[in-house]
């Protein structure tokens, strides 16, 4: 597992509208499993560049990218920290 701190660049690169203040509030694990919903969504770019621009698929993933991009830090809350 990448320390806490990569984990929070990673999902900035992917999530422009992330803010690292936002990111710490959440666990290690948390993040890295946000992160892995990210890359899901929103594939790296040389799968992207596999599709036409214009196929029904590339257009569902941009769709559903800007989706989850907008309301996922609204949807992925953090659980309480247990002692």
């Amino acid at each position: 597992m990448m320390p806490k701190g990569d984990t929070i660049a990673a999902i900035m690169r992917v999530n422009r509208s992330a803010h690292a203040e936002f990111l710490s509030q959440f666990s290690g694990d948390d993040l890295t499993v946000y992160l892995e919903r990210l890359n899901v969504v929103q594939p790296s770019t040389p799968q992207k560049q596999a599709q036409s621009p214009t196929s029904p698929g590339a257009a569902a993933l941009r769709s559903a990218a800007r989706t989850t991009q907008k309301d996922a830090p609204f949807r992925f809350k953090p659980e309480p920290a247990t002692p």
